[in-house]
């Protein structure tokens, strides 16, 4: 998997918090993003090759607590026994640009 990735991920010292905006449930937390994926970390198992319509979030202090939403289809998913979570990552499809700009910002101000 290493060899395909093309993008630095960035992770964020934060919690930002993600969302299923089709029903409203809580995913889980953002592990890390780029312009073409996120990371979740999640206490429940995501459904692999499904698409999401999801929301992160984003913090009190950024842009007045904005969010970011935006379709992704969960492409791979993993349980990690030790920390009982499951992560999965996720290919954004589609993003509007006003959407994708606010993850360039987010990732400007916040990405270690």
């Amino acid at each position: 998997m290493q060899a395909r990735r093309q993008l630095k991920r960035w992770n964020v010292p934060v919690s930002v918090q993600i969302f299923n905006t089709d029903n409203g449930e809580y995913l889980g937390r953002l592990g890390d993003i780029h312009t073409k994926g996120v990371r979740l970390i999640s206490n429940i198992p995501i459904d692999l090759n499904k698409n999401y319509h999801l929301k992160i979030a984003l913090p009190k202090e950024f842009i007045d607590g904005e969010e970011i939403t935006f379709n992704a289809k969960s492409v791979w998913s993993v349980k990690n026994i030790a920390m009982r979570k499951h992560t999965a990552g996720f290919e954004l499809l589609n993003i509007p640009i006003n959407e994708l700009e606010k993850i360039e910002q987010f990732i400007s101000e916040y990405g270690i």
